[in-house]
């Protein structure tokens, strides 16, 4: 949806002259038409308006927007993410990452070093040494309940 200047320049002309980082006199200048609305100014009111990404960040983004709530929503996701959401889910794809390097090490061979890693990162407590090559596979396949 394009709206026009007037729709995005609307709102108290202290808040949208300081989101802009111009000065009160700039921002009535693009008000009255006297000086014609930037199109990344423009991009970037339209991001403030509706949150959409794709307006500022390109095709890409489409779906993508941030909420008035500041949140990021996703497409296919109904609830939106703080950024502690977003930053968790890099440590938890690079501790899935070493999980699925170690139990192929431990599907190649019973290797020591791969099994003490595992244990250390799934905290894994085998019955006896013969069989911890096993009750480590066994554990990493089984959602854990701690």
């Amino acid at each position: 949806m394009s709206l026009t200047d007037a729709e995005l320049l609307h709102g108290d002309p202290v808040q949208v002259a300081a989101f802009l980082d111009i000065t009160p006199r700039q921002l009535n200048n693009y008000r009255t038409g006297k000086t014609p609305l930037p199109g990344i100014t423009r991009r970037l009111l339209q991001l403030r308006m509706d949150g959409d990404l794709a307006a500022l960040m390109g095709d890409r983004w489409e779906g993508f927007r941030i909420g008035r709530d500041g949140l990021l929503y996703v497409p296919g996701w109904a609830n939106g993410m703080r950024p502690e959401q977003i930053r968790a889910m890099f440590f938890v794809n690079q501790e899935a990452a070493a999980l699925r390097s170690d139990v192929r090490a431990l599907r190649l061979g019973n290797d020591a070093r791969h099994l003490q890693r595992l244990r250390e990162l799934v905290r894994i407590q085998p019955s006896n040494d013969r069989n911890a090559a096993d009750d480590a596979q066994g554990d990493v396949l089984r959602p854990i309940h701690a």
